[in-house]
């Protein structure tokens, strides 16, 4: 990665590198390295360290619904003999019918209850033995996790994050997240510190980014499998974003994806907006095209993405003719076809566990910061 030409000061703890970081970062990655110091001294055999330490760990997987259908039922019968019992202290004309009634509907209840329906062979084995899962039942990840000597760092994501997340990629299914809650919420944690750090130094470098709590600023893991027929229960991802609005803001802004497979990936300015806010993008692109151009074409962004100007834009959703009511002729026509205007950079697996990834991450927000300026100003 190209050298910054941020100034930094020298001296720092041992275990944070100076090279490349502004006071104010030196002090809060400092602050992080003591928290993260004071967590590995309280747990020296910490349940996320690797993914073999859960081999003892033993998940129960038979049901008790029989003893919790057995609860209900009595807790049925007491509510109907409080009923019962409320029921004589106020007599009518049809009492007698009501008990008469009632008795009827309190054997039809108990009939059905004692009706059993015809099991399987494996439904009968898991009712009369329960089935122990372990993680042997589960895929090793076949993805390997680079482990720095003397990581986990205060400005990186630990390595053991990342290896869960790639165990996560082969084993997606509940069963395996129940049995690995302890490693999940670790590493959760872990993100979480992380985001909360970058989203101070964030706010340093762009005073308009609204800076929220971490579990504000990251996105759930569940899928949503409402209209999906991919089952999948999870993402394999851990993402961020940070705009002027918050994450659920639709304005351009600032993301992280990280994913174990050198699949982590840094994308700044806006993606798909709405049919109001992508007019206003196109009235922009009409009236101040050469803006964006220049703020796509530093000395920054060409030392940081090796080239400069609208070729640096994804164009994974480009129109491939010109937009409705606009001229094919026109002279901005190539980035007016633009759906979305981003540029995202791909960062491998060594660079998210190893020091330094806060800086390289905050390099090309920095790099991109006139351009995310110029969309707000259009769109905002």
């Amino acid at each position: 990665m190209a050298t910054s030409k941020r100034k930094r000061t020298q001296d720092s703890p041992p275990t944070v590198t100076t090279k490349r970081r502004h006071p104010q970062r030196q002090a809060a990655v400092a602050a992080a390295a003591h928290r993260l110091a004071r967590r590995r001294a309280a747990s020296e055999d910490s349940d996320f360290a690797s993914d073999s330490s859960v081999s003892d760990q033993q998940y129960n997987t038979g049901s008790s619904e029989s003893d919790r259908d057995t609860e209900e039922d009595e807790n049925d019968d007491d509510s109907g003999s409080e009923q019962d019992t409320n029921t004589k202290t106020k007599p009518s004309k049809r009492s007698h019918q009501g008990d008469k009634s009632e008795q009827r509907d309190h054997q039809s209840d108990k009939n059905a209850r004692q009706k059993k329906p015809d099991n399987s062979a494996e439904d009968n084995e898991n009712t009369t033995g329960d089935t122990v899962v372990t993680s042997d039942h589960f895929q090793p990840p076949t993805i390997t996790v680079p482990q720095p000597k003397n990581s986990p760092f205060a400005d990186a994501i630990s390595p053991s994050s990342m290896i869960f997340m790639a165990s996560l990629m082969v084993n997606n299914d509940r069963t395996f997240m129940k049995l690995h809650e302890d490693q999940w919420q670790a590493t959760r944690k872990d993100f979480m510190d992380f985001v909360d750090l970058l989203a101070k130094e964030l706010h340093a470098l762009d005073n308009t980014v609204l800076v929220q709590p971490a579990k504000d600023a990251i996105y759930r893991q569940h899928r949503d499998l409402r209209f999906t027929s991919d089952r999948i229960p999870y993402k394999c991802t851990l993402r961020a974003s940070f705009t002027r609005e918050g994450k659920k803001s639709p304005l351009p802004g600032y993301h992280i994806s990280l994913k174990p497979g050198n699949e982590s990936r840094i994308a700044v300015g806006i993606f798909q907006p709405d049919t109001t806010l992508k007019q206003r993008m196109r009235s922009g692109i009409i009236r101040q095209g050469d803006l964006l151009r220049e703020a796509l074409s530093t000395d920054t962004v060409k030392e940081i993405f090796g080239d400069v100007g609208i070729a640096l834009l994804n164009d994974q959703d480009r129109l491939k003719v010109a937009p409705k009511g606009i001229d094919k002729t026109h002279p901005e026509i190539e980035l007016l076809r633009f759906n979305s205007l981003f540029v995202t950079k791909r960062l491998d697996d060594l660079d998210v566990v190893s020091e330094g990834f806060l800086d390289k991450i905050l390099d090309v927000f920095e790099a991109l910061l006139p351009f995310v300026t110029v969309l707000n100003a259009w769109i905002a």
